[in-house]
């Protein structure tokens, strides 16, 4: 890997600047879609896999550890072809697959369809590190500034399908909480095909 050194501005100004730039608040806005998709039904998966879990805890860690192995091979896979087709490719694949994976809980919940959500989970990777790619692309000279307002934007989604789901969870069970992440996966993918029209440049400065 070579030397990268990001400096951050230093003045409150400076460091507000990049919230002035719409392609970067649109970014942004993807993020908070997106994770507001995946926390709608991750903060309540234990109710949503308990037909095919019966309640049972060690079923649901075993559920849980596998989605989480699927991410950390997401997470590599996403890398590579993030740097291979550049961000918009993966991010709308991901958001694509992000909206699938949720719409395979809307089936007869056993432990087959339960597997496949879990190892399905791990492609929402791709969105992740196509967003952090696209929104430094933006404004590298700002770098830790706009990742950490796509990282702001990615809790305050997390926030908003927890209480989005709770709310459709307290209507309709656990059936609407899934067809509400489903709706806010294809809202997030329409978005981001409206907003994320080009390829974001290169990340020259990070990488020269």
């Amino acid at each position: 890997m070579p030397a990268v050194v990001l400096s951050a501005p230093a003045r409150l100004r400076e460091r507000l600047a990049p919230l002035g730039d719409r392609r970067i608040l649109m970014s942004g806005l993807t993020t908070v879609l997106t994770f507001a998709a995946l926390y709608t039904t991750c903060t309540y998966i234990a109710l949503v896999v308990e037909p095919a879990t019966g309640g049972d805890a060690g079923l649901l860690a075993v559920l849980l550890w596998v989605s989480g192995v699927a991410g950390v091979l997401g997470n590599i896979a996403a890398g590579h072809l993030t740097d291979r087709k550049g961000a918009r490719p993966v991010v709308l694949a991901g958001l694509a697959g992000v909206g699938v994976v949720q719409a395979i809980l809307l089936l007869p919940v056993s432990m087959t369809v339960a597997v496949v959500w879990a190892i399905g989970s791990g492609i929402s990777w791709l969105v992740v590190v196509g967003q952090q790619h696209r929104i430094v692309s933006l404004a590298p000279q700002n770098a830790p500034v706009v990742l950490g307002l796509n990282g702001s934007a990615l809790y305050l989604g997390s926030a908003v399908g927890s209480a989005v789901g709770g709310l459709a969870l307290s209507i309709g069970g656990a059936g609407a909480v899934v067809a509400t992440a489903v709706g806010l996966a294809a809202l997030a993918a329409a978005f981001t095909v409206a907003t994320f029209r080009r390829p974001a440049p290169a990340l020259l400065a990070a990488t020269a």
